[in-house]
């Protein structure tokens, strides 16, 4: 009885195994297209474009000429710059930090942490 248990359950697991890496290979595929389109949304050179964007949303929202809908969809777009400008912020600030650490000389580094003050 064991190995009928044992014949059976074995192409159930192989199936559940497949299905578990069709579905990990499906959130790669939607997480690489989810950043070309934050990518897309906002790059570096639009990133200003980008905040007279947020700026002009939020002036729209708080005039409270907006209906419902159009509120709703003013947000979503606008949360999706948000997101978008605080990547941008974030490579930006990683780039800096590692130029810090790595490829800067002790008297550069001097006049960062100066100007920071």
């Amino acid at each position: 009885m064991y190995h009928f248990i044992k014949l059976v359950t074995r192409p159930f697991i192989f199936l559940l195994l497949l299905i578990k890496a069709i579905i990990g290979y499906i959130i790669l595929c939607l997480q690489k297209k989810v950043r070309k389109v934050t990518k897309k949304l906002v790059d570096p050179l639009n990133f200003e474009h980008a905040l007279e964007q947020l700026e002009a949303i939020v002036k729209n929202m708080e005039g409270g000429q907006l209906s419902l809908e159009e509120s709703l969809l003013q947000f979503e777009q606008g949360t999706k710059l948000s997101k978008a400008c605080l990547e941008v912020l974030q490579n930006a600030e990683q780039k800096v930090q590692i130029l810090i650490d790595n490829g800067t000389t002790k008297e550069t580094t001097n006049f960062l942490l100066d100007s920071e003050s």
